[in-house]
């Protein structure tokens, strides 16, 4: 699940930042580039995660699949609900719903919204002052 989710993760945050980079363009200067394609950079984080937290969800609930826990800190994740992809997703529909999915979302975007602004916009710089060379 893990390179299910990477790959598209990676093409989604690139696709929104490239038409957010575009849509902005008019309003960038020297002065304030970085600043813009940070703001780019983060927007595409955040498009991103609400994409692909679903996969990343049941990734999560593969992993403790069928470890005992107590029951303070939630229900057990029955291993016989996650043997394939379509079971584990009928198991999350049926138990939680779509919100089932978008469990622990709020985490995800505090991290990945600003690890993708400081990612894009180390990019356009690192970019800049290699054509400058």
């Amino acid at each position: 699940v893990t390179l299910v989710e990477i790959a598209p993760s990676s093409a989604i945050q690139f696709g929104v930042y490239a038409g957010l980079k575009d849509a902005a363009e008019s309003r960038k200067t020297d002065d304030n580039a970085s600043l813009i394609n940070g703001a780019c950079g983060f927007g595409a984080g955040c498009v991103a995660r609400l994409i692909i937290h679903p996969l990343d969800v049941l990734k999560k609930r593969f992993q403790i699949a069928g470890l005992q826990k107590s029951l303070r800190y939630g229900e057990r994740v029955a291993s016989k609900e996650f043997v394939s992809f379509g079971s584990a997703v009928s198991a999350v529909l049926r138990r939680e719903g779509i919100k089932g999915f978008y469990k622990g979302l709020t985490p995800g975007l505090i991290k990945s919204a600003p690890a993708s602004a400081i990612t894009f916009a180390a990019y356009e710089v690192a970019t800049r002052f290699l054509e400058k060379a």
